[in-house]
């Protein structure tokens, strides 16, 4: 009993080692790298954005065109978005090479999870904050640029934890 007491208390403070070097460097490296870039970002410049945007054609038949046998359909082609902004590869980088720095090749599953999931809502929350204070600024482009890039990040960093899968003294010295 003493010997299994032990080996959890020195996971458990194994694992708030880790999550407070989590957090400082979620807030004091990574976090700001990713808000420099968007808020340098040309946003406003939709010519820009165009440029690195993907041609995709679109069939324009209506249904009522469907049930006749007119193969005589309009074609469209538009300009979308098919990758996130340059930045956003660097930042995944940036994030990639310090976890495997600082954490020895092998965070624990928990403290990443945990650390991807605060990671995501801060730049959810960010997101949001530019959004409302920055859009007489932004294209038309530009939103549907940062739509895109908000999706895959959030997509990239959803890997998240239900609260039951914690141990309940975890967080105790935040």
């Amino acid at each position: 009993p003493f010997k299994d007491e032990i080996e959890s208390l020195s996971r458990i403070v194994f694992l708030q080692g880790q999550l407070m070097f989590s957090h400082f460097l979620q807030h004091n490296q990574v976090f700001p790298l990713l808000k420099y870039h968007i808020l340098e970002f040309p946003w406003s410049n939709g010519e820009y954005l165009l440029n690195s945007w993907n041609d995709i054609e679109i069939d324009i038949n209506n249904s009522s065109n469907e049930n006749n046998n007119d193969s005589s359909g309009m074609i469209e082609t538009i300009k979308l978005p098919t990758k996130p902004s340059s930045f956003i590869y660097s930042f995944l980088y940036y994030i990639c090479n310090n976890i495997d720095l600082n954490f020895g090749h092998s965070p624990d599953s928990i403290v990443l999870k945990y650390f991807l999931q605060q990671l995501s809502s801060q730049v959810l929350d960010f997101y949001k904050q530019f959004l409302l204070s920055n859009s007489s600024k932004i294209s038309k482009e530009g939103y549907f640029q940062l739509l895109f890039d908000v999706k895959y990040l959030f997509y990239i960093l959803s890997g998240r934890l239900s609260e039951q899968d914690l141990p309940d003294d975890l967080f105790s010295s935040f």
